[in-house]
């Protein structure tokens, strides 16, 4: 399985990485900060627009399609919104996006916490949120986990 992560530029990114990176997936990394040229070229990190660009969806989805990405899991809080309300999108593809439902995103808080993260994927099943890159606050309740 390939999957992208984005904010490949954060710390939190990386510490994803580590939980995915198994001889079963491809972990691939992308960002829509200043990458240094060097990483470009050398094809370890991919250059994607800002998630409040209005191209970003449509962008990351022929990325995704171009590179057979099947899961992505956005880290950046300025691309949650925009990619739950392009899931049902991304789901036709075969593309899982780790982002609850738009209803969900717009209630949840975004937390950037370095407490232990949670990964729900949509096939476990699960109550509210379905799915999501998360942690569990004191007072039970999720939020989204985000690198900034």
């Amino acid at each position: 399985m390939n999957i992208l992560i984005t904010a490949a530029l954060s710390a939190r990114s990386h510490q994803i990485q580590r939980l995915l990176d198994t001889d079963q997936h491809q972990v691939l990394l992308a960002d829509s900060g200043d990458i240094p040229n060097f990483m470009l070229r050398a094809g370890k990190i991919l250059r994607i627009p800002a998630g409040d660009s209005p191209v970003f969806a449509h962008e990351l989805l022929k990325l995704c399609m171009d590179l057979q990405i099947s899961l992505v899991i956005p880290v950046r809080s300025k691309e949650l919104l925009p990619l739950a309300k392009a899931r049902t999108l991304f789901d036709e593809y075969g593309i899982e996006l780790m982002v609850p439902a738009i209803e969900e995103t717009e209630n949840m808080s975004v937390n950037s916490s370095s407490a232990a993260m949670e990964l729900r994927y949509a096939d476990q099943q699960l109550q509210h949120p379905d799915r999501g890159v998360l942690i569990k606050e004191p007072d039970g309740k999720y939020a989204l986990i985000t690198a900034d």
